[in-house]
């Protein structure tokens, strides 16, 4: 990334990463489950049933989830291979069984088996409307931070060529007249007699 850099590292300046985003976060607000594995999602998502057809959505949706923690996040079970994604949301708010449907209780002593049978409610529709404002207020903001940087850099460019070319030239005249070191005409050696005090002094000119 140069100092000028267009913005194009927000995932949000992909093509339709922002109707990706916000239908990941309108599934995933709303399911019954809170996480499942990412294959999982896709057959939501994509309707993806073919086999090459899910490995393709598997990838693209895998990528929709790393590169957007500030509403997702995605996780390994030990006793698993496969990864899967949850809204971050929902995911720190798990405090539902996941069968049952009822509020555990004393989730402080739950243990990690048991914590891994929890999920949690679907959100209610004013929270998924604030989820989707904010991704869209976010792709708003990278492509104006985008736009500024290109405005900025059609400027940069010629200023930096004029720039380069003042201190070429300025380099260029010093090399070709270059200063010469003054040579004194005469050099004067003061010379002290070991016959007379230090205050007579004799001085010779040499040419």
């Amino acid at each position: 990334m140069g100092f000028f850099a267009t913005g194009n590292s927000s995932p949000y300046l992909k093509d339709g990463r922002l109707a990706d985003v916000i239908a990941a976060l309108t599934v995933l607000s709303a399911h019954r489950s809170s996480e499942k594995e990412i294959g999982g999602w896709c057959r939501e998502l994509s309707k993806a049933n073919d086999k090459d057809e899910l490995k393709t959505a598997i990838a693209h949706w895998s990528r929709v989830f790393h590169e957007h923690p500030e509403f997702f996040v995605t996780y390994r079970l030990a006793e698993s291979d496969e990864i899967k994604a949850a809204l971050r949301l929902r995911y720190s708010n798990k405090s539902i069984d996941r069968e049952t449907r009822q509020e555990a209780q004393n989730l402080a002593k739950m243990t990690v088996q048991d914590r891994s049978r929890l999920t949690s409610h679907p959100l209610p529709d004013g929270s998924v409307n604030n989820l989707v404002s904010a991704a869209i207020n976010l792709h708003a903001a990278a492509l104006s931070r985008n736009a500024d940087a290109r405005f900025w850099f059609q400027f940069a460019g010629p200023a930096l060529g004029l720039l380069g070319g003042v201190l070429v030239a300025i380099i260029s005249a010093a090399l070709a007249s270059p200063s010469k070191p003054s040579i004194p005409q005469t050099i004067v050696v003061k010379v002290v007699s070991a016959d007379k005090p230090p205050s007579s002094l004799a001085s010779k000119a040499l040419p």
